[in-house]
């Protein structure tokens, strides 16, 4: 492999039966040609938009600090509520420090995250980190072959962080693993085709959620009070021992018939996603 690192592609089209990409590096620009290309260039992934890929798109602007101090507890806190609306905060250790952050659609996430470290007594000083994260895509494909060029995506480029935590480190690594053995094994039989199986063993993952989307709408409708009943419903007991059907018996006897109605949406996801 070539690691190029200060390079970036600031447009990418089809030229022949390949890919042509202009390429940006400090001044200069300049172009490559390829066979094959894995679009792993986040959630406003050039790729992706410029090829229709997104049937619809939904993001979240997460921020953060990693503040040194470890003189939290070890448990790992997540506050769902109408202040960060589409999101959450959270409060987590990390190493010898800890980190304290908010996801959110709200046009101002610093001055929530400040607002939420203030309540908490927290003084957010250390490292600063933000970013644009996938929320719930609908994706036209995967994988396709335009022409007889392939194209993959991956990670954030593919929208496959999970719909309700925004966790999306181990998707990335594991789709971009995948992606790059089948487009290698397509390059080297000539069958550029063989890249679409990518799509279905995609799907077979453990880090994939169907419905995305849906998942992603329903969980964040949920309001404060929808929240509250969940946790008197979960109490003190981990999420992986929550019976389902026990639990739809309790909304169904307390009247909670909307918020039933959204957790079937969403199927499992609401318990196996928070794991």
């Amino acid at each position: 492999a070539l690691i190029k690192t200060g390079h970036r592609v600031i447009s990418a089209g089809q030229s022949g039966d390949g890919w042509k990409l202009k390429v940006r590096s400090g001044e200069r620009e300049f172009s490559l040609r390829s066979l094959m290309l894995i679009g792993a260039d986040g959630p406003v992934s050039i790729m992706g938009r410029s090829l229709g890929a997104y049937l619809k798109r939904k993001t979240v602007v997460g921020v953060g600090y990693n503040v040194p101090d470890a003189s939290i507890d070890d448990l790992h806190h997540f506050f769902f509520s109408s202040k960060w609306p589409d999101g959450y905060a959270w409060i987590f250790p990390r190493g010898n420090s800890y980190n304290i952050g908010v996801a959110t659609s709200a046009p101002e996430p610093i001055h929530l995250l400040r607002e939420f470290a203030a309540e908490h007594g927290i003084k957010i000083e250390g490292r600063f980190t933000s970013g644009v994260i996938p929320a719930g895509y609908r994706m036209a494909f995967y994988s396709r072959v335009f022409n007889g060029a392939g194209l993959l995506l991956a990670g954030d480029a593919a929208g496959l962080t999970h719909p309700i935590t925004y966790g999306g480190i181990y998707p990335a690594v594991m789709s971009g693993r995948l992606a790059g053995r089948i487009a290698a094994e397509a390059l080297s039989s000539g069958r550029i085709s063989d890249i679409m199986r990518y799509q279905g063993l995609l799907r077979k993952s453990d880090f994939f959620v169907r419905n995305a989307e849906e998942v992603n709408s329903a969980i964040y409708s949920f309001s404060d009070a929808d929240f509250n009943t969940l946790g008197d419903i979960v109490g003190d007991a981990p999420i992986t021992d929550i019976n389902q059907g026990r639990t739809a018996l309790y909304l169904i006897l307390h009247g909670k018939f909307s918020l039933l109605r959204r957790i079937a949406r969403i199927r499992c996801a609401l318990f196996s996603g928070l794991c």
